[in-house]
């Protein structure tokens, strides 16, 4: 109950601050609790599911998010999640983690929309057999999003182009020789063939290297394209 009552007081102190800037922000408090799958995260389509693993948990999220004019927003959100796993083979993987997000997005002009995104999470295990799991990583990046408005195929009004640099990086508590830290690059474009009628292409690279290599962790390079298309039968 102690956390839940200092997330309430920051939720009035917020709301003070703002009003003292004459700022009008964005509040919001959630809380969750369920069983789950183990989710297997895809960056491009949705997500996957590992059914021969399961766990309850609880959950909750705090959010701020400011515009501070015409062109810009400012957000920050903080989540704590803590997982009990339901069978005993998997028991050491019950953990509690907590992370904080922070993004600024500005509008340049009508074609170019700049955004600054920082991650950082901690990551806690019950079960000390896991100790050498327990770890902080942070992520920092930006992202373009360009929306074309003349009439030429690639620079008319039906693309939007993404592009995405990020820096992640990965320290381990009792396991250093484990650390690493990556960068990737996405890009996406969308094409509007119609109004029901979407064609997308996107690709990605990244690169991963280790503080020290070994015979289980090795420095590497991947990279992945694909394309999609989407009909909506609403329009």
């Amino acid at each position: 109950m102690k956390k839940y009552f200092i997330l309430f007081f920051m939720i009035f102190l917020f709301n003070d601050f703002s009003h003292s800037l004459e700022l009008k922000p964005k509040l919001f408090f959630d809380m969750e609790h369920g069983e789950r799958y183990l989710t297997i995260e895809d960056e491009f389509s949705d997500y996957d599911f590992n059914i021969d693993k399961s766990y309850s948990y609880n959950s909750f999220k705090f959010g701020y998010k400011q515009k501070i004019n015409s062109t810009s927003i400012v957000s920050a959100i903080f989540k704590r999640s803590e997982q009990d796993y339901s069978y005993s083979r998997d028991k050491d993987l019950n953990n509690s983690w907590q992370s904080l997000i922070f993004y600024y997005k500005k509008n340049i002009n009508k074609v170019v929309e700049l955004k600054f995104e920082s991650n950082i999470k901690k990551i806690n295990y019950d079960e000390v057999i896991s100790a050498d799991k327990e770890n902080l990583w942070y992520k920092t990046g930006f992202s373009l999003k360009l929306k074309p408005t003349s009439t030429n195929f690639f620079t008319s009004k039906k693309n939007i182009y993404y592009f995405t640099y990020s820096y992640k990086n990965r320290d381990y508590d009792n396991a250093s020789e484990k650390n690493s830290y990556s960068n990737s690059i996405i890009s996406k474009w969308v094409r509007k063939i119609s109004p029901a009628v979407r064609f997308i292409t996107r690709g990605k690279y990244n690169v991963r290297k280790y503080d020290v290599e070994s015979g289980q962790r090795q420095n590497s390079d991947k990279y992945s394209v694909g394309c999609r298309i989407e009909y909506d039968f609403n329009k």
